[in-house]
């Protein structure tokens, strides 16, 4: 954002764009497609004063989100909700050129403008004493899958909350383009301050938009179970809601096909199996080798996160 009619200049990798801001203040400016690259350079930014944006580099960018099973940290306070091997894997691996995010937990009945995002390297200095901030266990692996294997810089955003539904994170207009979901905002659900529609969305993901991402994960379904029928169109209206407001037709959605409980999730699995059947930039990891009868998270978030990368790695890479 600037002033209106700010005349705004964005200089990096040899590359300047100039664009007006509009009446709104508002504006956007969309560098040319370049190769990967790890040397951390300047982003100028000028107009009537100027910002600089340091290290910044030059790859892959996915988002994590979901309830859960997404949101157990790959290390914590809690032995029973974070990763079996996370304390090793948090002094273990370090890695420069992954870059990690995380949003806080807000919700808002329209899109929230959130702070610019603090950026964390993968190295023991970076995971120490986040305390409520962990980086999601899936997130944590599925960037150092995919940086591994590729060689170039991976950024992950980890936007996830635990107990949350498909609707919260479905942006109003994924609801508007399937009729068969417009009774959704409607309905009157349990802890309404985080199910009702598109709030998650608005709190924690419109900010980024139209951000150039890759995709995202998703791990999500348990709080959507009670109406395991619907829940193939839901996944449609969050897909295409979020291809529709990240400007990316090509978005892609790898997502995890719910573990096994003591309960029953039959008929949500099949749906979830049904959605990756009908949407082309879709697939899903089957766990059911992975999960606990007797634990809702399973703690072992290695083998989720590698499956999610391997259907990346096959499909885009």
């Amino acid at each position: 954002t600037a002033s209106v009619g700010e005349k705004i200049k964005v200089s990096f990798a040899g590359q300047e764009k100039k664009t007006v801001a509009g009446k709104d203040g508002k504006w956007m400016v969309e560098l040319d497609k370049m190769e990967a690259s790890s040397t951390g350079r300047e982003m100028k930014v000028s107009g009537e004063n100027t910002i600089v944006i340091k290290d910044v580099l030059v790859g892959e960018v996915w988002f994590a989100s979901g309830q859960s099973n997404m949101e157990c940290p790959i290390w914590g306070n809690n032995p029973r909700y974070r990763d079996g091997k996370g304390a090793m894997m948090i002094n273990l691996k370090i890695r420069p050129l992954i870059r990690w995010a995380k949003n806080d937990k807000l919700h808002a009945n329209a899109p929230l403008k959130l702070p610019r995002a603090k950026w964390y390297t993968y190295s023991p200095a970076s995971f120490a004493g986040k305390k409520g901030n962990w980086l999601s266990a899936v997130a944590f692996y599925y960037a150092l899958e995919l940086h591994d294997a590729l060689g170039i810089p991976v950024g992950i955003v980890d936007s996830s909350w635990g107990g949350t539904n498909i609707d919260a994170w479905t942006p109003k207009s994924g609801f508007a383009m399937h009729p068969e979901l417009s009774d959704v905002p409607l309905m009157k659900k349990k802890n309404s301050d985080v199910s009702r529609a598109s709030c998650l969305w608005n709190g924690m993901v419109a900010s980024w938009t139209p951000f150039a991402i890759r995709g995202f994960i998703w791990y999500q379904g348990c709080s959507n179970n009670f109406e395991a029928k619907r829940y193939c169109d839901k996944m449609h209206g969050l897909y295409d809601g979020w291809a529709k407001e990240f400007k990316n037709s090509d978005l892609k959605l790898y997502f995890v096909q719910l573990a096994p409980f003591k309960r029953s999730w039959f008929e949500l699995q099949a749906s979830q199996s049904r959605f990756a059947a009908e949407e082309k930039n879709a697939g899903m990891a089957v766990v059911a080798d992975a999960g606990n009868w007797h634990d809702i998270h399973p703690n072992d978030k290695e083998v989720v996160a590698r499956r999610l990368a391997l259907l990346a790695l096959k499909r885009d890479y």
